[in-house]
């Protein structure tokens, strides 16, 4: 009897079986992860020099964004103190020739007073000839080319009494009412009356500018005695009037 066939071999056993199983527990025990397996055998003085210039490189590029950021403030700061400036000296030469032209305007009252007189003088005659002709263009023209300046002229009769832009020098009493189936406007037979000085041509009589001032409420202007002038919302002479109730 052969004693081999009583007793198995080891390998029918399972013990084939037993390498394999030692193999797996192997490599599980050698899993590491991936940074472990790339850091294996690495120099530390190496690891520490590539952190510190990683660190450095980081440090340097954020300089190098906060002095782009300084300077692109410092352009901003720049670019609006110009316009600040551009705008300033704009306004100021605005300011300065407005002032040149008013001080000129000024500087001319005298002489629109002076033709206000010559047109009310020569308006009175009857006659009327070349030279009135040529002085009413030259006045004209020249008030035309002052109003285009920004200069008005201030001779508004029957309006409403404004302390702003008015000067009262006397105060006009209502006209009487005519006698029935007189006119309004009509006057005593060569009886005249002459325009007052700087009296535009549209001023009524006084005595219908009274009428008229006494038909508005409250006090208004019955009579200009001398025509006021105001430079782009700003009066630089009142007009003197008289005051009718």
């Amino acid at each position: 009897m052969n004693r081999d066939a009583d007793h198995p071999s080891s390998s029918e056993v399972g013990g084939g079986d037993i390498p394999g199983e030692d193999k797996d527990d192997s490599e599980a025990a050698l899993e590491l992860p991936l940074e472990g397996l790339l850091d294996w055998g690495s120099d530390p003085d190496k690891a520490d020099a590539e952190l510190e210039q990683e660190l450095a490189a980081q440090t340097a590029e954020a300089l190098i964004a906060a002095e782009r950021d300084e300077y692109l403030d410092s352009l901003r700061r720049l670019q609006a103190d110009f316009d600040n400036f551009r705008k300033r000296s704009l306004r100021q030469q605005t300011e300065l020739l407005e002032h040149a032209t008013e001080g000129l305007c000024v500087r001319l009252l005298p002489v629109l007073d002076a033709l206000d007189l010559a047109m009310s003088h020569l308006r009175s005659q009857a006659e009327t000839n070349d030279a009135v002709k040529a002085l009413e263009q030259i006045d004209s023209l020249l008030k035309d080319t002052l109003a285009r300046e920004g200069l008005e002229r201030i001779d508004a009769v029957g309006v409403p009494f404004d302390p702003t832009v008015h000067d009262a020098v006397g105060h006009m009493p209502a006209a009487p009412a005519p006698p029935m189936g007189q006119p309004e406007d009509a006057t005593s037979p060569g009886e005249k009356v002459a325009p007052t000085a700087g009296e535009p041509k549209h001023t009524s009589k006084p005595a219908k500018a009274a009428k008229a001032a006494a038909t508005a409420d409250g006090p208004t202007v019955a009579e200009v005695m001398r025509a006021g002038y105001k430079m782009k919302s700003k009066v630089i002479r009142p007009a003197m009037v008289l005051v009718g109730d």
